[in-house]
């Protein structure tokens, strides 16, 4: 068996922040931007028995031509983008200088990308069916060696959120009650 495999990511992120205080309020806005790419390409032949030494010494076939022959490509491309803003209010002008009451909202967009192409043998199987009459109670297909391929998009947004009520009970212990909402795409 011989495996070539190779791989390539990137990935940017940046984000941006307006922050500010008076006496009783902490607050932040700002932008989130994240952008990742990625591909793998990944052939594979197979010549025999891995303890085989006759299999050791054949010569390396041509890959299109092999029977035992396959080939994965796949490409992803990821993107997410949000809003987001949170503020601290200090009970301290109550006379409650151990108290306070965090409120943060964000907003997330993302899309998610994804082209996979794959193929076996001498170039004329794809590796995956496809369910083309969207009916289960019929078989899958195959696709001709000329469609195999198969790509994906998705976008996906949420809401999230923050809110906590906080307690300095001391330097060193903190009392706090809060409710969270998180989101992964």
């Amino acid at each position: 068996l011989q495996i070539e495999r190779r791989e390539e990511f990137g990935q940017f992120s940046e984000e941006l922040q307006v922050y500010g205080s008076t006496d009783s309020f902490d607050w932040i806005v700002g932008g989130y931007y994240f952008h990742e790419q990625g591909s793998n390409w990944d052939p594979s032949v197979t010549l025999g028995s891995a303890a085989s030494a006759a299999a050791r010494a054949l010569p390396q076939p041509e890959a299109s031509k092999f029977p035992n022959y396959g080939l994965t490509n796949v490409s992803g491309d990821n993107k997410s983008k949000s809003v987001f803003g949170q503020t601290t209010y200090n009970f301290a002008d109550q006379g409650l200088d151990a108290l306070s009451l965090t409120v943060g909202a964000r907003y997330t967009w993302d899309t998610r990308a994804v082209s996979v192409y794959n193929r076996t043998g001498a170039g004329t199987n794809c590796t995956f069916t496809l369910d083309t009459d969207g009916n289960p109670a019929t078989p899958e297909v195959r696709p001709a060696i000329g469609n195999c391929r198969f790509d994906s998009e998705e976008d996906f947004g949420q809401s999230t959120y923050n809110i906590s009520l906080d307690y300095q009970l001391t330097p060193d212990a903190l009392l706090y009650l809060a409710h969270r909402k998180g989101y992964r795409s």
